[in-house]
């Protein structure tokens, strides 16, 4: 303080001070007194610069500041600047908040260092509370035109012992968490309600994504009870497996009266318009076959297809696609006063309604009878009949017709 004081205020003579003894001492005391309390004037203008000094009026302490006025440091009020100070030690809020305001809100730090923003009882390292509608933790980069990311890392000690994840709680209950389980890098959703357990499971080694199976062997993998329903505005499909307890699985759409399709698991039968399908494939209803340009060989054996040229349902024999359609004709020949014996006839065009059979007429009209003999044709399929009822005996004049309805077959 005395070096703020100026150095013509303070007249001491040393030589005086000795020899004089005490009027000295009084005289520098009543120097003294007279400068702090009677010293009017604050300036820190050219060579009498008195910022920072200080004077005493007897009641207040006073500094001389740099607006040429003497500013009381007993009554000084307002902020503290603490960007102008360097703390050397912790700074400790104690029970108190480090607020914007000077109110009971902000940030929070308890003895354990626990964080609370909005809470004077932080729970977690960092415990968020708010007492408006809406409680919201935004992350946020304003970085513009070029590579940016605003990301929360959630970084686990370990893959071995260590979870990473969020948690969702509703009144403090547990209700779900998603999370990479201890042991793996995993993403699952564990949920807390009614029976707890694991309901989703994205695998990281091959991207396979499991529902009700933590080892999903597929693309997609759906296990269990519920079936799988894929839900469109106006055609929603369901699909199930044991239903009711049966080794069955359905298709079905609630817009749909019944069900579309069933498997049988037991033993493959499908049944469509049907759930009770009694072979491999049970069809109750229409079914349409479309035209295929594809060649007939022995691996298509057996396919079937419509021909839109020939109007006609074909079947691949393995080397030729065959018409389905039956092929009849009905052929008649007339002997009159036949020769006795057996006597011999080929059919001709003319003897046919629908082209030739391939098929042979030998009659016997002694006895009246007749065969129809051919390589390969099915006997079968060949019904014949005679005009006359009765045999005859040879050259009565009287006409025999003999008339056979063939029905081929590829």
């Amino acid at each position: 303080m005395l070096d703020s004081l100026p150095v013509d205020r303070l007249k001491i003579d040393l030589f005086y001070f000795f020899n004089k003894g005490w009027r000295a001492l009084l005289a520098l005391f009543l120097s003294l007194s007279f400068s702090l309390s009677a010293w009017a004037v604050c300036s820190f203008s050219g060579t009498k610069n008195q910022e920072g000094s200080l004077k005493h009026d007897g009641t207040n302490l006073y500094r001389c500041d740099s607006g040429n006025s003497w500013e009381n440091l007993g009554t000084l009020t307002g902020a503290d600047n603490l960007g102008n100070h360097t703390a050397t030690q912790n700074l400790i809020l104690g029970s108190y908040y480090l607020s914007g305001d000077g109110g009971n809100e902000g940030v929070y730090v308890d003895a354990t260092g626990n964080v609370g923003i909005g809470t004077a009882g932080p729970a977690y390292s960092l415990d968020i509370q708010n007492s408006s509608t809406f409680s919201e933790l935004r992350i946020k980069t304003t970085v513009t035109g070029s590579t940016n990311a605003s990301t929360l890392i959630l970084d686990r000690g370990d893959q071995t012992d260590g979870y990473a994840g969020i948690s969702y709680k509703t009144a403090g209950s547990n209700t779900w968490t998603i999370n990479v389980p201890a042991g793996t890098d995993d993403l699952r959703f564990y949920d807390y309600g009614g029976t707890a357990g694991e309901r989703l499971r994205l695998q990281s080694s091959t991207g396979y994504v499991g529902i009700g199976t933590t080892n999903p062997s597929s693309r997609l993998d759906v296990r269990g009870g519920g079936g799988l329903t894929i839900n469109q505005a106006t055609a929603p499909l369901e699909i199930k497996t044991n239903p009711g307890g049966q080794d069955y699985a359905t298709f079905a759409s609630p817009g749909y009266a019944g069900t579309i399709m069933l498997m049988n698991l037991s033993n493959g039968y499908v049944g469509i318009g049907t759930t009770s399908p009694t072979a491999k494939l049970d069809v109750v209803g229409e079914i349409k076959f479309g035209n295929s340009s594809s060649s007939c060989t022995a691996g298509t054996e057996g396919q079937q297809r419509y021909n839109s040229t020939s109007k006609q349902m074909e079947f691949c024999n393995g080397s030729t696609w065959k018409s389905l359609r039956q092929h009849t004709t009905k052929c008649s020949y007339s002997w009159t006063a036949p020769a006795a014996g057996w006597q011999t006839h080929t059919w001709v065009t003319g003897d046919c309604s629908n082209g030739l059979p391939s098929a042979s007429l030998t009659y016997d009209y002694v006895n009246n009878t007749h065969t129809v003999t051919s390589g390969g044709f099915n006997l079968s399929d060949a019904t014949c009949s005679t005009t006359t009822g009765a045999a005859y005996s040879s050259g009565d004049g009287t006409t025999y017709t003999v008339t056979c309805l063939f029905v081929e077959r590829n």
